[in-house]
């Protein structure tokens, strides 16, 4: 069902004060995550990161640094029988890059984005969920746990610990506006939350279908929203990323993530299943303060 308005109400625990560390990167737009206070899960070359998906988060975000040409493969194995993993590959700017859902070989339903080749030098997203779960509809169901792993990249020249990615700040009851390209699918937004804030994503184009996303500082889905006006009291809290533990924690940055409803489908992909072409579209991002 499509509307033009998503509202969230947050109930996240006290988070004051601006970016510090980040605060010149933030004006230009590019932000590093780990100077921002963000501990997202790094996979480098080899690597086999084990994760959980739970009835409060509903996917996991997972970073690492490329290089252009380098030719990746990511596969996502279930270690629970009842998880059917899902795959996509963004890049710095929010670009979909590819995405997968039952191409891995390990098991029936594993999950694999093979033989892509990166377009750059830089940070990299893995958005590891389920198929049911993409959207985040369904969130009753018991913990299930899976191993993600990375082959074929190589540390960008000179090597560097800064983990950059393109994203606006929010302030608020300021609007924040971004123009997503008809290759691109999804943006980035920064911010810290007060108790009870909301968020009104407001798209001016009638065909583009937004969806949105937040992530918790380690990287963890903790709220998605489509098409729901009303606002939506999230009662999860937010974890770290032992998410099976429900250790709240507090006072930690945020990253909201619109995207298409379909953003895990390419263009090339959606020609290929008959799909209409995403065009692209603007939207604006308003957070009301608690």
């Amino acid at each position: 069902m499509r509307r033009h308005v998503a509202r969230w109400v947050i109930q996240i625990g006290v988070l004051v004060g601006m970016f510090l560390a980040a605060s010149a990167a933030l004006a230009q737009d590019t932000v590093d995550l780990s100077a921002a206070g963000f501990s997202i899960p790094m996979l480098t070359a080899g690597a086999r990161l084990e994760g959980a998906l739970t009835d409060s988060i509903s996917a996991r975000l997972y970073g690492f640094q490329g290089s252009a040409g380098d030719v990746v493969s990511i596969t996502m194995t279930q270690g629970s029988a009842r998880l059917d993993p899902f795959l996509v590959l963004f890049g710095a700017d929010g670009t979909v890059i590819a995405s997968d859902d039952d191409s891995g070989a390990a098991t029936i339903l594993s999950a694999a984005i093979d033989g892509v080749t990166l377009p750059y030098d830089g940070a990299y997203l893995i958005l590891a969920t389920s198929l049911e779960h993409i959207h985040g509809e369904s969130t009753t169901f018991e913990t299930r746990t899976f191993s993600l792993a990375l082959n074929g990249i190589t540390p960008p020249a000179g090597g560097s610990s800064i983990f950059e990615v393109l994203a606006q700040p929010l302030v608020p009851g300021t609007a924040v506006s971004a123009d997503i390209a008809a290759d691109q699918m999804g943006a980035f937004f920064l911010l810290r939350a007060d108790v009870g804030s909301a968020f009104d994503v407001i798209v001016p184009d009638a065909n583009f279908d937004t969806v949105l996303h937040l992530f918790d500082s380690t990287g963890a889905r903790v709220a998605v929203n489509d098409d729901d006006e009303s606002r939506v009291t999230l009662t999860s809290g937010i974890y770290d990323v032992t998410a099976a533990a429900a250790e709240r924690v507090t006072d930690l940055p945020y990253l909201a993530v619109v995207t298409d409803v379909f953003f895990y489908v390419t263009n090339a992909d959606r020609a290929a299943e008959v799909m209409p072409q995403f065009e692209g579209g603007s939207v604006s991002v308003v957070m009301q303060a608690g």
